[in-house]
């Protein structure tokens, strides 16, 4: 079974990133279609959404106040509606309440990304499959993996989109870039000063070091170079909220785990 995870902006590409990752987790034979991960290097985008919104059988609206009026999610609701039907596109929100959304978006049963939100969603997509799992399994993987997509979640509402961003400037709606998703600039998960950045630093080498992993190591499970992993660690680099997200899932720890001020 294929989802279509859409996302526009900065915090909803963040979501929709650990969605994409997440909901297999909960749900294993699923197969989401994040055009970040799923597009090709050099291929063309407008076909490969195309392509991609004929063979999906779920859609998910990643909408936070920024991106609700954006053309790409206005254009995703319409196409999604149109391939699926319309018991099968769920608007999942981020910093904002169901009674916000105005047509298109609001003919849609929407879902708020908390835990009784989230619940609801998977509820629905395993009902969509054409093998649900049995109501008890679903409940405990999602009891199992919960904790993690909820501090995810819980960073991108409290995050600040990057400073001066409107919704015009977002990165390209479609997700399509040739960089990797650690190491584009996203929404900044602090502005505060150095301090911030080494204590972050700190905590990522701390866990690196306990899952026994040398640098080179993280980096080729990251996708990046080791000079960049070591660029993170001496805390030289801002990261972003996605870039957080990766390191933390190879890691093995919640996101916020690697922003206290002493790493359990």
């Amino acid at each position: 079974m294929r989802i279509f995870i859409s996302w526009s902006g900065e915090r909803s590409r963040a979501c929709a990133t650990a969605l994409a990752s997440w909901i297999p987790e909960v749900m294993p034979g699923l197969l989401p279609w994040l055009s970040l991960a799923s597009i090709p290097a050099g291929a063309r985008w407008e076909q490969e959404v195309s392509k991609a919104l004929g063979e999906l059988h779920y859609g998910v609206l990643c909408l936070t106040p920024e991106n609700v009026s954006s053309e790409w999610v206005l254009f995703a609701a319409g196409a999604l509606s149109k391939s699926v039907s319309r018991s099968r596109v769920a608007p999942y929100l981020l910093g904002m309440e169901p009674h916000e959304l105005r047509l298109p978006l609001s003919q849609f049963q929407a879902t708020r990304g908390d835990e009784e939100g989230t619940w609801a969603l998977v509820r629905a997509i395993n009902a969509a499959a054409p093998e649900p799992l049995p109501e008890a399994n679903l409940s405990y993987a999602f009891q199992v993996h919960w904790p993690f997509l909820a501090s995810v979640l819980k960073t991108l509402v409290e995050a600040r989109v990057a400073r001066g961003m409107t919704p015009e400037q977002s990165p390209e709606p479609t997700g399509l870039s040739a960089s990797s998703p650690v190491e584009k600039p996203v929404a900044n998960v602090s502005t505060s000063p150095r301090a911030t950045r080494r204590r972050i630093a700190r905590n990522i080498r701390a866990r690196r070091v306990a899952a026994g992993l040398t640098q080179d190591k993280l980096a080729m499970k990251l996708g990046v170079s080791g000079h960049y992993v070591g660029k993170v660690e001496s805390g030289d680099l801002n990261l972003s909220i996605d870039s957080l997200v990766s390191i933390a899932r190879v890691l093995r720890v919640a996101p916020g785990g690697l922003m206290r001020a002493q790493s359990n």
